[in-house]
């Protein structure tokens, strides 16, 4: 069995490293303070999958390993747990900036030293503390992309972000789990031989990255300039009002962004929309920045 688990992180661990190198690309290439906030998330999750391999390995060879390694390396496996504890809020705030003026992260910093402390002291408790809190952050922070998704700039779909969140809802509960000692006598050791913290995170960074890559190759050139009213009014009969929304939508600007600059209602904003995509023969956004016409 123990040969299978070891197996089994094994692979995970190389997963993670396929992904890793796929944001450290990007991340390179973009250069953004969020994308290397990424990279750094996913080298942790990476080493937490690494450090639990090398532990049954340890195990598989106990009578060759150094004395005390194997604490060490599973000391090692919870400090990057709490690291991963710490960057939750760093992580999402950069998705979606929250609502409210609380510093979650302050919150978490001080929950993710409690946690590591309390480990070191044999207690796991404000580490289960811990995960139900970023658990439930995530969470919130998907539901409220979700359902606030036609009033922002989304950065990824939350439709598909709670998709793989409720795949991933049972793997992450065992994982809960480990952390109360009581719940880990009653259990055998392989039912927790899950770990899918690490590979839910990442798996939500390649959603990001996936997505970004798509928003940027249905982007307006800078180079390219729409082409002057006259012209378009001269051969698709637009209007001045359909042109100030065309330039805008063509800057990326969503409905309700359109409604709060050009202080019109949204069903309007929609009128004037789909009579854009009328005169034009056109059926989506994509389409319309892909009209060559538009552009002089």
């Amino acid at each position: 069995m123990t040969h299978f688990v070891l197996f089994y992180y094994f692979f995970l661990a190389l997963l993670c490293t396929a992904g890793l190198c796929f944001i450290a690309f990007f991340a390179a290439k973009a250069k953004t303070k969020t994308y290397w906030l990424f990279l750094f998330n996913t080298i942790t999750n990476t080493l937490m999958l690494y450090l639990r391999t090398l532990v049954f390995y340890l195990q598989l060879n106990l009578d060759h390993s150094p004395a005390n390694s194997e604490e060490i390396v599973t000391l090692l496996f919870w400090f990057f747990g709490c690291i991963n504890i710490f960057i939750t809020p760093f992580f999402y705030k950069s998705i979606a900036p929250p609502s409210s003026k609380i510093r979650i992260e302050i919150i978490f910093t001080i929950l993710a030293v409690a946690s590591f402390v309390f480990i070191i002291l044999g207690n796991y408790y404000f580490y289960l503390s811990g995960l139900l809190l970023s658990s439930g952050y995530i969470l919130y922070v998907l539901i409220r992309l979700t359902i606030r998704e036609k009033q922002i700039t989304r950065p990824f779909p939350p439709k598909a972000a709670l998709i793989i969140t409720g795949c991933f809802a049972p793997f992450l509960f065992i994982d809960m789990l480990e952390a109360v000692p009581l719940i880990r006598s009653v259990f055998p050791s392989w039912f927790f031989y899950t770990d899918s913290f690490p590979v839910y995170s990442i798996a939500i960074i390649i959603l990001f990255v996936f997505f970004n890559i798509k928003k940027e190759r249905t982007a307006v050139p800078p180079d390219r300039n729409i082409a002057s009213f006259f012209h378009l009014k001269e051969h698709y009969g637009i209007t001045q009002r359909e042109y100030e929304i065309l330039k805008l939508m063509l800057e990326g600007k969503n409905n309700m962004q359109l409604t709060s600059l050009l202080f019109i209602s949204p069903s309007t904003v929609k009128k004037h929309i789909n009579s854009l995509y009328k005169k034009l023969k056109t059926g989506s956004r994509w389409e319309l920045i892909h009209l060559s016409d538009l552009f002089s």
